[in-house]
């Protein structure tokens, strides 16, 4: 495994002023990057920074779920948030699309997020950068 400073420091020199901000959880890096850079980290992420495989990329909504038919007194319903969290390294909003690459030969790795438009829900896809997006995309 990869000592995590020194991953922090190559890959937020290869993003540049794509990365918002950053931080560790449990020995992984998470970088949260420009909605407009997504494409492009993910690009810089493969050729210049080694990370040829995608485990996965998905949307996360960050609004607690309600409690369908709250009963009171009832303890068996698992504890849930009643406020909005923002996770590791931030959001400015409701909903992240998150992505974790790895390389196969350094074996390390990094989760990349970034914000998605509630209005317009979009980014760009990474099917051309890593084929494997393809059906993560899709869900």
């Amino acid at each position: 495994m990869a000592d995590l400073a020194a991953l922090s420091t190559r890959v937020t020199e290869a993003l540049g002023d794509a990365v918002v901000d950053q931080g560790e959880a449990r020995g992984t890096l998470v970088v949260r990057v420009r909605p407009d850079a997504w494409r492009t980290v993910a690009e810089t992420s493969r050729r210049t920074l080694g990370f040829d495989y995608l485990s996965f990329i998905a949307g996360i909504d960050w609004m607690p779920a309600p409690i369908p038919n709250p009963v009171e007194g009832d303890t068996s319903t698992p504890a849930q948030p009643t406020d909005m969290t923002l996770g590791l390294a931030g959001s400015a909003g409701r909903f992240q699309l998150v992505a974790r690459v790895q390389s196969t030969g350094q074996h390390t790795g990094v989760i990349l997020k970034t914000d998605v438009d509630e209005a317009d829900p979009r980014a760009e896809s990474w099917v051309a950068v890593y084929p494997g997006a393809d059906w993560h995309e899709r869900e």
